[in-house]
């Protein structure tokens, strides 16, 4: 054993249960940060899309957002309305 060794942290295999942080601000094409990463979080919990969770709302994300809302734009309604899911 290697004293004073941390051991690994395995990456995180996020199946979420209860709420996501998707910030409060309206996300769309080029937004990036920790609000994004979640809502890539969200719809590979939901989806099982496989996105990268890279924190850029990109071409990928972007088509998957645009088959779910009318405008492309993740609000406070959508946001709300993905919460409950």
């Amino acid at each position: 054993m290697n004293a004073g060794a941390t051991p690994a942290t395995p990456a995180s295999t996020s199946q979420s249960t209860g709420s996501y942080n998707f910030g409060t601000t309206t996300l769309k094409n080029g937004s990036k940060g920790e609000a994004v990463k979640e809502l890539q979080r969200f719809l590979n919990d939901k989806l099982n899309l496989g996105l990268v969770l890279d924190g850029k709302l990109g071409p990928k994300t972007i088509a998957v957002i645009n088959g779910l809302v009318a405008d492309g734009l993740i609000g406070a309604k959508t946001k709300a309305m993905m919460n409950a899911q």
